[in-house]
Parts: C-alpha cells; sequence; structure tokens
C-alpha cells in the first residue's frame, strides 16, 4: 500500500497548471493525512482501452466545471484521490475532451452559467461512461440525463467526492485510510 503525509498547510506551485494535472513528480497540495491505495485499470467501453490512462495510479476524471476556484479545487482534491483530470468549462469544450481524453468518470457541473451540462450527460451516458453530477441546485432542478447518478451539493468535502465516485464506478477501489 502506497502512503502519502500531507499536512494542513496549503502550497501552491509556481508552474503553470496544465489541463490534466497528473502526478509528475509534485506533490499535491497539502491538507490532511491519507494512505492511498492506487486503484486499478478500468476499461473504458467507448475507446475500448484496458489500460488505465494514468498509468495505474487512477481514473481519468473529466470535471465540467466553469467556475475557475471550484475546478482548480476539485481537480486538486482529485489528484490527493489518485486520479487525473481533464478540465472543461463549457458543453463543447467537454465533448471534444470525452474524444480525446476517453475519461473513465466524469464530475458534472448541472448549471454552466447560461446552460446546463446536459448534452454532456447524455452522451456519457451513451457512451457508459459513469458520473458523479455537482450542484449547487435544489436536486429538483436536475436535468433528466442526471437523474439517478450520485449528486453532490454544492460545497462539498473530498469525503463526499470519493463516496460519489464510489457509488458512480462500484469496484474500481478507493483510498484506504
Amino acid at each position: 500500500m502506497a502512503a502519502m503525509s500531507v499536512s494542513s498547510s496549503a502550497t501552491r506551485s509556481s508552474k503553470p497548471r496544465t489541463s490534466c494535472p497528473s502526478w509528475d513528480g509534485e506533490e499535491p497540495p497539502r491538507r490532511t493525512s491519507y494512505k492511498l491505495r492506487l486503484l486499478r485499470p478500468v476499461a473504458h467501453t467507448a475507446c475500448g482501452s484496458v489500460e488505465c490512462p494514468t498509468g495505474g495510479r487512477g481514473m481519468q476524471i473529466l470535471l465540467v466545471e466553469d467556475d475557475k476556484e471550484v475546478a482548480e479545487s476539485v481537480a486538486d482534491a482529485l489528484a490527493v484521490l489518485g486520479h487525473s483530470v481533464s478540465h472543461a468549462s463549457s458543453v463543447v469544450e467537454a465533448l471534444k475532451l470525452i474524444d480525446v481524453t476517453c475519461p473513465n468518470a466524469a464530475v458534472l457541473d448541472v448549471d454552466l452559467g447560461g446552460g446546463t451540462s446536459a448534452d454532456v450527460a447524455s452522451v456519457l451516458n451513451e457512451r457508459s461512461i459513469p458520473f458523479v453530477v455537482a450542484t449547487g441546485q435544489a436536486k429538483a432542478d436536475t436535468p433528466l440525463e442526471m437523474l439517478g447518478k450520485p449528486h453532490l451539493r454544492k460545497p462539498y468535502l473530498i469525503d463526499d467526492l470519493e463516496r460519489a465516485l464510489d457509488l458512480a464506478c462500484p469496484g474500481v477501489g478507493s483510498i484506504g485510510r
């Protein structure tokens, strides 16, 4: 079991963030202590990939979020959980990234400021890619394409995100604490 110790003081790298932050030798932002159990690869039904795109360290997650600060926080949390992240701030960008990155799962913000991510949810449903719905809205305002999926009410904690991903992707594995 791989172990990672993180303290409660937050640090930021001076390196510019790429669209897919991964374990490139840099530690994720400092938070709390976790023991990470490496996740097994997940077969991707849309592109037929059986290799884990993150080198066996987790899943490739598509994050659809229009608020840059929220996206950065969620991407950091997903990195702490051992996943690689591709971020899209619009439906058009998300649909392109689905084809390019072959995500194993996604975290979708419902309201993208002028529209919803319902079209992204439809494509993910068609390709059998599991996803989590993250919203500040009441569950009753969720588009039909997103019903029946794990929901996170903003703001949420990293533990909530982990549980929601476990529900969306049963049997994949998670952090051992």
